[in-house]
């Protein structure tokens, strides 16, 4: 199968993609044809040179629109994603620790994948934290709803991915209009366009934070997300170009242990 991976990267996030790129090439569908599609500003980073690396002209929204419009961002690729089986977005600061394979390929019926946000897994539905501003395309009413699904790990069959896309695109502008984003951006969308669909369902060690100890998908995780509110990573400001000055690692500590917010 041919398989296409979405990956944003503009600004500073770029930082992250060699270890992606390392860790999906030694566990990431190895016995399938990968193609990476990089959304970014940067000209020159880690592995660009790759003929599987393809790079796709991004600029720099800042946030929350860098993460607001992928979906957005991912139609402007749409006939050339059309060459490809299945189609799989990864969020940046991502790293695949085991091998993953064909279990995350939903059948025709099912056409879409999603995975389950592990701190959200346990709750009854009406305390996910779905959009319920009535203004919202993405408004949930209490008593609906099964599943909260994370954003960093998504993707599908092509057709259904592209048209899952396309009606997250809409639903997003109309809520810029009329000045109701979601307080969750584009995983609030996602988790309204997947209501009620007989979707691929994933468990949480399918794109899991690092360092949690939630049982029992700590002892098996897939794909680990990394801590980019690190000091190594510079911080979360820092990445998202809010300023120019790294996180140090006294703040960092601080903002552990004491729960602050220093930047």
């Amino acid at each position: 199968m041919k398989v296409a991976i979405l990956y944003i990267a503009t600004g500073r996030y770029i930082t992250f993609f060699k270890s992606l790129y390392e860790s999906c090439e030694k566990y990431f569908l190895k016995n399938h044809e990968k193609t990476y599609f990089v959304f970014t500003d940067n000209d020159n980073f880690d592995y660009s040179d790759k003929e599987n690396v393809i790079k796709v002209e991004q600029k720099h929204l800042g946030w929350p629109y860098d993460t607001l419009m992928r979906y957005d961002m991912f139609l402007k690729i749409e006939d050339k994603l059309k060459e490809y089986d299945f189609c799989y977005y990864i969020n940046a600061n991502c790293e695949v620790k085991k091998p993953i394979g064909e279990e995350i390929f939903p059948t025709e019926e099912q056409g879409l994948m999603a995975t389950i946000w592990a701190d959200h897994y346990y709750e009854a539905p009406d305390d996910h934290p779905y959009c319920r501003n009535e203004k919202s395309s993405a408004y949930i009413p209490f008593g609906e709803g099964e599943y909260y699904f994370m954003g960093g790990f998504n993707g599908g069959r092509i057709n259904d991915f592209i048209k899952m896309s396309k009606e997250i695109s809409l639903m997003t502008k109309e809520d810029i209009e009329n000045d109701a984003i979601p307080e969750f951006h584009d995983q609030s969308m996602i988790n309204k366009y997947l209501l009620n669909k007989n979707i691929l369902v994933m468990n949480p060690n399918y794109c899991y934070p690092s360092r949690w100890k939630i049982k029992p998908f700590c002892d098996d995780i897939k794909i680990e997300i990394v801590k980019k509110h690190h000091y190594k990573y510079g911080g979360h400001a820092y990445l998202r170009g809010e300023t120019d000055k790294k996180i140090t690692p006294l703040k960092y500590w601080l903002n552990k242990i004491f729960k602050l917010n220093l930047k």
